[in-house]
């Protein structure tokens, strides 16, 4: 088996304490960075990169050409790999691979506890934003349509992202996406479009640190009144607590028509 995967690396849903990752589509959901729809409007894998079950272990097989055609592609997947201590071994070790925990080094003296910063984050590093909005955006298709999107469009329009970050990582554990609008109804206030955390990193206060951070924001713009519309539905429902406990009130309906 290990000769199929010859010019690949494998990162292994199980993580280097042996705990199975979660959730359970993960590879699915990280193989979707270079997806796309093919002519019958089905979503396509990219050869170079897929989801694949080895050894009853959910795994990303990425070939290694991969790192010269898209360094940048390339280096957003073994950062993910570091960020959740996932298991990665080249192709040729794939044999091995199973969900036996390995036998534990001798453990290190305690570190201090790492901060964490809330920061803006630039166009540039619009991709390490990716992994949080899709969770409040499941719609978004890969992190090139995402990072498309944003840097060609929104920001143009004035989008702007915050994010809070864990020293020593690249994906941001929450983010909130915003922006200065007008118009006659409420004049010129901040808008926010999206707030969302991992859900392996909610119940920490951070959708709660970047609204915080969005009203001093607002202050210092001209104390801006803030705006954000949340769905309904039971699953809105911890958003709609956070909403209130933070002084918001409901002051109208929204309508839609269409898609």
């Amino acid at each position: 088996m290990s000769e199929q995967f010859l010019n690949d690396i494998i990162i292994q849903g199980i993580t280097n304490k042996g705990k199975i990752f979660r959730p359970s589509d993960w590879s699915e959901r990280l193989s979707g960075i270079l997806s796309s729809f093919d002519q019958d409007h089905r979503l396509a894998y990219h050869s170079y990169v897929r989801p694949l079950l080895i050894n009853q272990v959910r795994c990303v097989v990425v070939d290694k050409n991969l790192e010269q055609l898209n360094p940048a592609m390339f280096r957003f997947l073994t950062d993910f790999a570091g960020d959740n201590d996932l298991r990665v071994c080249d192709g040729s070790e794939a044999a091995g691979i199973s969900t036996q925990v390995p036998q534990p080094a001798p453990a290190p003296e305690a570190e201090a506890p790492q901060p964490y910063r809330i920061v803006e984050i630039p166009p540039h590093e619009t991709a390490h934003a990716f992994p949080a909005m899709l969770v409040l955006r499941p719609h978004l298709t890969s992190a090139a349509q995402f990072v498309g999107e944003v840097n060609n469009v929104l920001r143009d329009e004035g989008y702007r992202l915050v994010g809070i970050f864990e020293e020593g990582r690249t994906q941001a554990l929450a983010v909130c996406g915003f922006r200065v609008s007008h118009n006659l109804a409420w004049g010129k206030h901040l808008s926010i479009d999206d707030l969302s955390t991992l859900p392996e990193h909610r119940g920490h206060g951070f959708a709660k640190q970047l609204l915080d951070f969005i009203h001093e924001e607002a202050e210092r713009l001209g104390r801006l009144p803030v705006h954000v519309d949340s769905a309904v539905g039971i699953e809105r429902q911890e958003a709609h607590r956070l909403y209130f406990n933070s002084g918001y009130r409901i002051s109208s309906y929204h309508f839609m028509r269409g898609k």
